[in-house]
């Protein structure tokens, strides 16, 4: 697995919509690689994400989610900050090369969330056959680039009862914040799933939505 991400590789990442679009007609592609999760018995720790840029980084830089636990809320900003300080949280496949080559995609400040986070990380790099078979699922129907996976690390913030976890986006200063919303907040019509949860034997679950157009975003994490 590659530990850096490039401009170029987070650049080519398709937009919100076109992965929507994508998404909309690939819910037998996404249970097949929820399977392959449950199968390995890796449903607590990873997802399948939905993957999309949100804004432009610039070289040598990072998306990097940070948790502000006074604020209840995990800002993801672009930074330089350096790898011995973040672990990866959102990997895809590179469709640049043949060698089915996972790279990171986000990272978060692994100073700032509980250590488990950065033991699932480590995780991922250790499954060799997992990844392989998650690969097979990917590039066999031509969807490498359109969906990787991610581990559950926002879960930080806390919910009250009937809250969701939504993401706004500020593209002008780019930076998306996170944190706890009311349904109010969260318009049905303009959210697309960008993450998925499963159990064995059981349909995907919402792990997060995102909203048609960045600036301003709003997704949702449903527990």
């Amino acid at each position: 697995m590659h530990d850096t991400v490039t401009q170029l590789s987070y650049r080519s990442l398709p937009s919100l919509e076109e992965a929507k679009q994508v998404a909309q007609v690939s819910l037998s592609h996404i249970r097949e690689l929820g399977d392959v999760i449950c199968k390995h018995g890796l449903y607590e720790t990873f997802g399948v994400c939905l993957l999309h840029r949100h804004f432009n980084v610039d070289n040598f830089e990072r998306l990097v989610h940070q948790h502000e636990q006074h604020l209840n809320q995990v800002f993801v900003t672009p930074s330089r900050t350096s790898s011995n300080s973040t672990a990866g949280c959102i990997w895809g496949i590179t469709p640049e090369t043949t060698d089915q080559a996972w790279i990171d995609l986000e990272y978060f400040d692994v100073d700032q969330f509980p250590s488990v986070f950065a033991t699932a990380s480590d995780l991922l790099r250790e499954q060799d056959e997992f990844l392989s078979e998650i690969s097979s699922v990917l590039r066999g129907s031509g969807l490498d680039w359109y969906f990787g996976l991610g581990i559950f690390h926002r879960d930080v913030v806390q919910l009250s009862e009937g809250s969701v976890l939504a993401e706004f986006s500020d593209d002008e200063a780019r930076t998306l914040t996170v944190r706890a919303a009311t349904p109010a907040e969260i318009d049905p019509l303009h959210n697309t799933t960008t993450m998925w949860r499963f159990q064995p034997g059981a349909d995907p679950l919402v792990a997060s939505l995102c909203c048609h157009q960045h600036g301003p975003t709003c997704s949702g994490d449903k527990h």
